[in-house]
């Protein structure tokens, strides 16, 4: 018997299924990170190029590398970016001044972006 090809919403729901899926996962992770050791163990274990959570780490080497707002970051994934700094700021393992600049600039871009999902 042949197996009914998808249609082109049921492709469409399953991909958002596993992105959100993906997102749950890293964003856990992500949450998990109270240092630059936890971050540096995250980046270490990225994901496979084709997997669905691929893109949530390649934003997040590109803020780690440059404390700069990825082109293609979701607003929730730059209010998580927030939430890390704030972590690795009490942590005592980056400086308050710079935490609010790039705080702001994370904020500006989640404004220009709209509400986190």
């Amino acid at each position: 018997m042949a197996t009914k090809r998808k249609t082109a919403a049921e492709r469409r729901q399953q991909q958002a299924a596993e992105d959100n899926r993906a997102w749950r996962d890293f964003h856990a992770k992500l949450e998990a990170a109270k240092c630059v050791f936890d971050v540096k163990v995250l980046l270490a274990n990225i994901v496979a190029t084709y997997d669905p959570g691929r893109r949530f780490y390649s934003n997040l080497i590109y803020f780690w590398e440059y404390l700069g707002t990825p082109d293609d970051a979701e607003s929730r994934e730059l209010a998580a970016y927030c939430g890390l700094l704030s972590r690795l700021e009490a942590s005592g393992e980056i400086a308050s001044e710079k935490v609010r600049e790039v705080r702001a600039e994370l904020r500006e871009a989640i404004r220009d972006r709209g509400t986190p999902n």
